[in-house]
């Protein structure tokens, strides 16, 4: 998926649901990235809670799970923002520029109050 600028149809960023899994789990893992200069300005909030919405609605997933960061304060800000919940740290998660980086486990399920789309 893309996230456009409507008035200029400009990409400002990108989603994707991944790592889907069926069968008793029903889970996808969320990634998405914002370009510059359009970071920051709010477009993301929208684009991902049209996303968990399609991976609810459409893909029929239970649960929707997002790897970041701790660093990553605009990533962590955004999934608090829309109702997703940290459920813990994962130690050496992801090698990144040939390091093993932590990130925190955050997830939304079908259950919980899904993120109001603006």
């Amino acid at each position: 998926m893309v996230v456009c600028f409507k008035e200029r149809a400009d990409l400002v960023g990108m989603i994707n649901i991944n790592g889907i899994v069926r069968g008793p789990y029903q889970r996808g893992v969320l990634g998405y990235a914002a370009f510059l200069p359009y970071a920051g300005r709010g477009y993301m909030s929208t684009g991902v809670a049209l996303a968990v919405h399609y991976a609810f609605d459409q893909l029929r997933l239970h649960r929707v799970e997002a790897d970041i960061q701790p660093g990553n304060t605009a990533s962590l800000r955004l999934v608090r923002q829309l109702g997703f919940r940290k459920e813990g740290v994962s130690p050496g998660f992801i090698k990144i520029d040939g390091v093993w980086c932590d990130h925190e486990r955050w997830a939304i399920t079908r259950e919980m109050e899904l993120p109001h789309v603006r």
